[in-house]
């Protein structure tokens, strides 16, 4: 996956889900409410035609355990594996770039 823009969306349901930022929007609206693949992402209440990338749904027992915080924990649960598939992607270039070819 290449290094792009995405975003976090909070669904009616409840629902989490990231998905790239539309490139159609404003360059001074990315800059205040973009961030980059290694971190958290945005909450914004739109939603487009585009397949989701992650999807996020806490059951009802979840919701009740995590009350109020339950948007907050999903948006760590996806910023922490985007970090993670950023870190293992990188080791895995590193160690192709060192092995030896016959």
């Amino acid at each position: 996956m290449s290094s792009s823009y995405f975003e976090i969306i909070e669904l009616p349901s409840g629902e989490l889900i990231l998905k790239r930022r539309e490139e159609g929007k404003e360059d001074e609206e990315k800059q205040s409410s973009s961030q980059d693949a290694a971190s958290e992402g945005t909450v914004s209440q739109e939603t487009s035609s585009e397949d989701p990338l992650i999807t996020v749904v806490f059951s009802d027992e979840a919701k009740a355990f995590l009350g109020d915080y339950a948007g907050e924990v999903g948006r760590a649960m996806i910023g922490t594996g985007i970090q993670l598939a950023g870190k293992l992607y990188e080791q895995d270039v590193h160690h192709d770039d060192n092995q030896v070819l016959h």
